[in-house]
């Protein structure tokens, strides 16, 4: 019959085994992790074995100090105490009526100090190669940091003298290209790089002109990409990013046409406001093709787009956007599309080559198209149209080449000015398809500053046609 003392015991050994087992095993797994200060790790793997790791280290070899002295100290106590036995059991020998029994307690504690004393060396050793270990990390690695933002995304330790590991991690940023890792007083490092010190690395990007999705903020197409291309086709929920730099002195060779594809139904804001200042004396859009898909062009969808000389619209525009053609300075000529219900205020701020505008029958209200048209000779008001509102033409001589305008006679009010040429001289002739003046008319409703101007009633805008291209 076994005894309960034996299955307790055995019990207990079952389990140490067990333990030991698992132990052996999980060092088998992260030895390497644990050990190499040379890895180059993850976020996940830096933030389980990396700092928390490197400072774990640097407090052992400071646990290692603090054992050593009291290990050393209580080396010094053993020896003080063995000593002081040693004297009383010679001096109890030299006497003729010694006490063995006492001598045999002291000579059991001398041999306890001594195995103690035998230890304690052992212990000092083996710390004093520890902790020798130990500093010569902390002399001879550094710690190499890649931060994106405030996370770490990677760490390692390396030894003096060699050359830096770049992590494998590609930071990101929206419109930019990432260009590598620079230290914190902008040095670019590379893979060639000597370590000498701690580093504390961070992204440097630069901004990447292209095609992105609009909804993902992903590059489609590079620049570098597009100006392999004479013709490049805009997707749906695609817009063109530029640097944001205004460059006017652009000297470029290659000319590209844009073409929007049959998916597309709105251009969204800012989809093809761009300058390409860094990208210098290779491309300028001078075209842009609309299919018939695009409804709506939405705020400043065109603006700034400065080389561009030629646009054909959809026929299906029902919607444009303030300022979307603003700053389009070589604009020669734009056909708005019957079925236009919406022109946005000052959406042609700018087009400054511009020569005729005819604005379509369905457009029910005029506001204000914008400042800066000096081109512009011929300006029309289609049957249809029922309302002026604003100043239409801007200030002080910025139309100052306009000659003919055309105003329909569907139109009932005008509570702004269509022109307010300011010392301008030249004389404007306007057209009306009234064949009376409406009482609501005065000499201020069209023009002010008693501008040198002519009327002609009861013009059709066919004969106003034939009258302007003769």
């Amino acid at each position: 019959m076994i005894k309960p003392r034996k299955i307790v015991l055995w019990v207990v050994l079952s389990i140490i085994l067990v333990g030991l087992v698992f132990g052996i095993t999980w060092l088998g797994v992260n030895w390497k992790k644990l050990q190499s200060k040379s890895n180059l790790y993850t976020h996940e793997e830096y933030m389980e074995y990396g700092d928390d790791r490197y400072q774990a280290g640097l407090q052992q070899g400071e646990s290692y100090r603090v054992l050593l002295t009291d290990c050393q100290r209580k080396l010094s106590q053993v020896e003080s105490e063995k000593s002081k036995l040693v004297i009383q059991v010679n001096t109890l020998k030299a006497k003729g009526d010694a006490d063995a029994e006492l001598i045999s307690q002291y000579e059991a504690q001398i041999a306890n100090f001594e195995q103690q004393r035998t230890e304690l060396n052992n212990q000092i050793v083996r710390l004093q190669a520890l902790l020798q270990a130990y500093e010569e990390i902390e002399m001879t690695m550094s710690k190499v940091e890649f931060y994106d933002g405030d996370i770490i995304v990677g760490c390692y330790y390396s030894k003096e003298g060699e050359t830096l590991k770049l992590t494998e991690y590609v930071p990101k940023k929206k419109y930019h290209s990432f260009d590598g890792w620079v230290t914190a007083d902008g040095t670019v490092v590379t893979s060639q790089t000597i370590v000498e010190s701690n580093l504390t690395l961070t992204p440097s990007f630069s901004w990447q002109a292209g095609i992105y999705d609009a909804q993902t903020d992903g590059l489609v197409m590079s620049w570098e990409d597009m100006i392999s291309n004479d013709i490049i086709q805009i997707q749906d929920n695609e817009v063109l990013r530029g640097d944001g730099y205004y460059n006017e002195y652009i000297d470029q060779n290659k000319e590209l046409t844009i073409c929007v594809s049959s998916d597309v139904k709105t251009i969204k804001g800012f989809s093809f406001n761009w300058n390409f200042s860094k990208y210098g004396n290779k491309a300028k859009v001078k075209k842009v093709i609309m299919t018939d898909s695009v409804e709506i062009l939405s705020d400043s969808a065109f603006s700034g787009m400065e080389f561009l000389e030629e646009i054909e619209l959809s026929k299906n525009i029902k919607t444009i956007g303030i300022y979307a053609f603003a700053n389009c300075s070589k604009l020669v000529s734009i056909d708005l599309p019957e079925g236009l219900t919406s022109l946005g205020r000052f959406a042609l701020t700018k087009c400054s080559m511009l020569k005729r505008l005819v604005l379509p029958s369905s457009l029910k209200t005029v506001g204000e198209l914008g400042v800066g048209l000096k081109e512009l000779e011929v300006l029309i008001f289609k049957e249809g149209i029922e309302t002026i509102k604003g100043l239409v033409l801007g200030t002080d001589n910025e139309a100052e080449k306009l000659r003919y305008i055309y105003v329909a006679s569907t139109i009932t009010s005008i509570t702004g000015q269509i022109y307010r040429p300011h010392d301008v001289i030249q004389k404007i002739d306007f057209y009306f398809g009234w064949t009376t003046m409406p009482d609501w008319v005065n000499q201020y409703t069209f023009t002010a500053y008693d501008a040198n101007y002519e009327t002609h009633l009861g013009v059709t805008y066919e004969e106003f046609l034939q009258i302007v291209n003769d």
